[in-house]
């Protein structure tokens, strides 16, 4: 059980010592996960095919991770929402219903509640 606890020690030591580079490293391939997981579901309309043509999923999922991760996070949220919305145009319903519901997540329940 002590070198648990040794362990951990030596852990947090090196967290606490290079958490300046380790948080945005992990933001950045959070957000690069979760880019690609939404590009991944969904069908675009046509209107913005001739804009997802012209760069390539990944070099748009590792744009939008960067963004994800230089940005603040209510500003990172809204990215999540329009990208997941865009990805939901080709019906247009859908795509506003949940446009709606997801700025009403974000609204009432993301913004009054930071520390969940």
């Amino acid at each position: 059980m002590e070198q648990l606890l040794i362990a951990r020690e030596a852990v947090v030591k090196f967290y606490k010592r290079f958490e300046v580079f380790i948080l945005p490293f992990l933001k950045f391939f959070l957000g690069w996960f979760v880019f690609s997981r939404i590009t991944s579901i969904g069908h675009i309309h046509s209107m913005f095919e001739p804009f997802a043509e012209a760069f390539s999923p990944s070099l748009l999922n590792i744009l939008f991770a960067i963004m994800f991760t230089v940005m603040p996070m209510t500003m990172s949220w809204v990215l999540i929402i329009l990208t997941i919305t865009i990805q939901f145009s080709a019906n247009v319903e859908l795509a506003v219903a949940l446009f709606v519901f997801l700025m009403f997540v974000f609204l009432f329940y993301a913004r009054m509640a930071p520390k969940e």
